[in-house]
C-alpha cells in the first residue's frame, strides 16, 4: 500500500487550505503534484505538472507552503504519517 494512498484517507479529516497567487491547495484537491518514492514526497518531482509552464515558479513556492502546513497539521493532530511525510519535505525542500 503507497503512502499517498494512506495520505488521501486522513486529508478529508482536516480542513485547510493555502494559495499562492493563481495556484491553490485544499485538502481534497491540489494544484501541486508531486511523486512518492518508497513512501517519501519525491522532492526532484515536485510541480512535474507544471514543468516548462510560466507557473513552475509559483507552484515551487506554494509547495514549500503546503509541506509547512502539513507538517504543522500532522504534529498537532499527532498524525505519524503526516509527520513523517511533510515534515521530511518540509525541512528538505528548497524551491
Amino acid at each position: 500500500m503507497k503512502v499517498t494512498a494512506i495520505i488521501a484517507g486522513i486529508i478529508i479529516g482536516f480542513s485547510s487550505s493555502v494559495s499562492f497567487a493563481a495556484l491553490k491547495c485544499t485538502d481534497l484537491q491540489c494544484d501541486v503534484k508531486w511523486k512518492t518514492n518508497m513512501g517519501e514526497i519525491d522532492l526532484a518531482s515536485v510541480c512535474y505538472n507544471f514543468k516548462g509552464k510560466s507557473q513552475y515558479k509559483e507552484c515551487r513556492g506554494l509547495a514549500a507552503k503546503v509541506f509547512a502546513q502539513r507538517c504543522e497539521k500532522g504534529n498537532k493532530n499527532r498524525n505519524q504519517v503526516w509527520v513523517d511525510v511533510y515534515c521530511s519535505a518540509a525541512k528538505e525542500y528548497r524551491p
